[in-house]
């Protein structure tokens, strides 16, 4: 599958889906105060529900693979629809249900499973500096000492995980682009990347971004030996004078992982008592353990399910138990089969980078309310994607035949 195969609504579908992936990052919050007290107005809102849209609309003029993956992301439609059908949503505007934001989730985003990956590593690349940038021209992240820098989104969390994505598509490009340009822009975007997740504290988030760079380190220096070691040499000439300067952050990082602070116990309290409330729940009322109280239903019926033992009192930070307590056992099984499905065709295929990826992902949304998480949909879809293959790396001609061509990160 080339570029030249590419239709132009399959172009403009993942035009639409890196536009709206790249203003969810300045979406939730209208403002946000500098910590030089300045405060930065943005306007754009919900702007990215536009491009969502769009990709909707295109999504159904794109041939489906019409295979097991496709199959069970329907069949999680259905019974998010079932769910809902047994206990619908609270209130008239469809437009705030959880349902809604689930299922559209689902839809728009599906046909990165089958879209052409080259094109998607392309249009990311070139935005990236625009996803990137902005958070050190409008504001100074490193300004914030021991207080999580949540970017515009406002939560550090989802920037570490949309971040990685990032990076992990970004260099895709740049290891296979023959363009000095692409790889400039890339390689900027990339190292710009990288402080923005630190500054966040997002234990996950770090964690996935050691993983992502430990494989991109591997793949640069199989790829050149002397600009590895070159790379490798500026990073530890410049590692004392960044552990001076960013001593705050490294100090504050050591202390979240170590989880002595009274925060993070909190932290981890709430949703442990969240998961807790949500199979005491199921274990006194096993109807439910089907279909759940309905998708975006946890914060709508807590006085009805206080009596049952959910004493929480917010949404669940864990996704798997989320989806577990809102269309029950049935939508975990098809939820967490998606992401067996991209972990077993990644493993085959030995794309190790985006393995990576994947589970961390799958870390995130550990502590996370994502089920209607649109970079997780993004991400999930992006790495289940038929066509991975075609995304190559070409070697030297005079190594050995088996290596001419080798899939990225083998």
């Amino acid at each position: 599958m080339s570029n030249s195969n590419s239709s132009l609504a399959e172009k403009i579908y993942i035009g639409a889906v890196v536009v709206a992936m790249g203003l969810l990052f300045y979406a939730n919050s209208e403002s946000i105060k500098s910590p030089e007290g300045a405060v930065v107005e943005l306007g754009i809102g919900k702007a990215f529900y536009f491009p969502c849209g769009i990709a909707l609309v295109l999504s159904f003029f794109i041939k489906s693979a019409n295979d097991s993956f496709e199959k069970n992301v329907n069949i999680l439609v259905a019974v998010a629809l079932m769910s809902s059908l047994f206990h619908p949503p609270h209130g008239s505007n469809y437009l705030t249900w959880g349902l809604t934001r689930f299922v559209m989730g689902l839809l728009c985003f599906r046909k990165l499973h089958v879209v052409n990956p080259a094109i998607v590593i392309k249009y990311f690349l070139w935005a990236s500096p625009i996803i990137v940038l902005p958070h050190y021209v409008l504001t100074n992240p490193f300004g914030y000492g021991a207080y999580r820098y949540a970017g515009f989104y406002g939560d550090p969390n989802f920037l570490a995980l949309g971040l990685n994505f990032l990076i992990a598509v970004t260099y895709m490009q740049v290891a296979r682009t023959e363009s000095r340009i692409e790889k400039i822009i890339g390689c900027i975007s990339i190292i710009a990347a990288i402080p923005l997740i630190l500054v966040g504290v997002s234990r996950g988030g770090i964690l996935g971004l050691i993983m992502i760079m430990s494989v991109i380190a591997l793949n640069v220096r199989k790829r050149s030996k002397k600009f590895f070691y070159v790379l490798a040499f500026a990073t530890l000439a410049s590692s004392g004078t960044m552990a001076v300067r960013f001593s705050d952050t490294f100090a504050f990082i050591e202390h979240r992982f170590s989880n002595e602070s009274e925060s993070d116990q909190v932290s981890t309290d709430v949703r442990m008592r969240g998961i807790k409330g949500c199979l005491t729940v199921l274990s006194n009322k096993p109807e439910l353990i089907p279909f759940g109280i309905g998708v975006g239903n946890t914060m709508a019926t807590m006085a009805e399910y206080r009596q049952y033992g959910y004493v929480h009192q917010a949404d669940l930070h864990s996704t798997y138990f989320s989806v577990l307590y809102e269309m029950g056992i049935f939508g975990l099984f098809f939820y967490l089969t998606l992401f067996w499905k991209a972990y077993k065709s990644l493993r085959h295929k030995r794309f190790y980078l985006l393995l990576c990826l994947l589970c961390a992902d799958m870390l995130s949304l550990l502590t996370l309310p994502g089920a209607s998480f649109m970079p997780g949909w993004i991400l999930l879809f992006f790495v289940s994607n038929i066509y991975l293959d075609d995304v190559q790396l070409t070697v030297n001609s005079n190594e050995d035949e088996n290596s001419n061509l080798i899939h990225l990160y083998r």
